[in-house]
């Protein structure tokens, strides 16, 4: 049972949810009874469980309100149900548009509202360009535009998909773009995705550039 949404709320039943998975007012706790420690995961380094929504979980910061626990709920599940592994893109250096590769990956989200967004992290010195496509009805597939999908969006831009449905879990289907860069080069790139802020995946690709073949 998550910590009631509204009302009069209690450390001790705080702590009955963190601790046994129960809000339960007057539990009874072995150790130091301290909001900070519990808003904080002080108490142990798992203590809060990251995959509430951010206003449903304590921000961590100071000053310390129990009114942030409104809704938390310890035992509630991540929203991924499958997610995508670390994986890596080669192509050929000064090949330009001709040399773009594709890697169709997919997740399996429960959405909790009406929207995931991709975000490519902008390197401090490109070594390539990286863009992102979504779908919820299938694959994006070259175009980055079929099924209904987002249309390939470049790293630095969020590829915002909006859910065909919500309250049953969904495949989503990206393409990734990968454009080489003009010389050799390899670099790691994160990718995250998230729920209206709350971050649920992450992954790291690695885009290599090949030296071009010797005519």
């Amino acid at each position: 049972m998550a910590v009631p949404s509204s009302g009069k709320i209690t450390l001790s039943g705080i702590i009955g949810e963190i601790d046994d998975g129960e809000y339960i007012e007057g539990y009874q706790f072995p150790g130091v009874e301290s909001l900070k420690e519990f808003s904080t995961g002080g108490i142990d380094a798992d203590a809060i469980n990251k995959d509430n929504r951010t206003q449903n979980r304590p921000d961590e910061a100071a000053p310390h309100k129990m009114s942030e626990f409104y809704s938390y709920d310890h035992d509630i599940a991540s929203p991924f149900t499958s997610t995508i592994s670390n994986f890596t893109m080669t192509s050929t250096a000064g090949t330009g548009l001709s040399g773009l590769v594709y890697a169709k990956k997919t997740f399996v989200v429960d959405p909790h509202n009406g929207a995931v967004t991709g975000s490519i992290e902008v390197p401090g010195t490109n070594r390539g360009i990286l863009a992102l496509a979504m779908s919820d009805q299938g694959d994006p597939g070259t175009s980055g535009t079929d099924n209904s999908a987002t249309g390939f969006i470049q790293q630095g831009t969020p590829c915002i998909l909006d859910f065909s449905s919500i309250g049953t879990a969904l495949t989503i289907t990206c393409r990734f773009r990968f454009q080489p860069h003009s010389g050799a080069a390899n670099q790691n790139v994160d990718v995250t995705f998230n729920l209206s802020g709350d971050l649920i995946d992450a992954e790291d690709v690695v885009v290599v550039t090949k030296s071009s073949a010797r005519p």
